[in-house]
């Protein structure tokens, strides 16, 4: 069984989060375990009927969250990734749940109904895109960004050009989380 490993392999201490070794991770990429955790609980808080999730990797959080649905008795999941080995792994991780994993870019689908939840965790150049591109199936929903820690590019990308239409609510893990109901 492989370990998880502590954040602190990956992520330096910062005054926002100096002790990044309480979190744990497969890896640098993978979304750390308490996360997983705190997102499953908040579709299993929200019941949701449509999820989407971008940049599903390993299929980690695609899980958590698919068993969440599957737990809700309704909902499901539509998660992307470009990466045609990864969506591989994220499918077979997701076997018997709600999950639609999708060989694919975000930007390339259009949704044609309200996004009740959205977890965004794709690349750093498309998180804002996305946003831009679901805005109007977002509205009134909640949304989670992942790499939102003042030291990553992301943040700065989310405070110009998007917070004007956020409440968020910025958690202080090693890269950072935010959590967001969007206006």
């Amino acid at each position: 069984m492989r370990r998880n490993r502590r954040e602190s392999e990956y992520t330096q201490p910062t005054e926002i989060c100096p002790h990044p070794e309480y979190w744990h991770t497969g890896d640098c990429e993978t979304t750390e375990q308490e996360v997983v955790e705190l997102i499953g609980a908040f579709v299993r808080a929200l019941q949701p009927e449509l999820v989407v999730e971008t940049g599903s990797y390993k299929g980690v959080m695609s899980r958590a969250i698919g068993e969440a649905l599957k737990k809700n008795g309704h909902g499901r999941l539509i998660t992307f990734e470009v990466d045609a080995a990864l969506a591989e792994v994220s499918r077979r991780a997701c076997r018997r749940l709600p999950v639609e994993v999708r060989h694919e870019s975000s930007l390339a689908w259009r949704p044609a109904e309200k996004i009740d939840f959205c977890w965004l965790d794709s690349g750093i150049e498309t998180r804002v895109q996305e946003f831009e591109q679901y805005y109007s199936y977002i509205k009134g929903s909640i949304i989670g960004i992942h790499d939102t820690a003042p030291h990553h590019p992301v943040r700065a990308q989310i405070l110009e050009k998007i917070i004007d239409r956020l409440s968020p609510i910025w958690l202080p893990t090693p890269r950072g989380v935010m959590l967001a109901q969007v206006k």
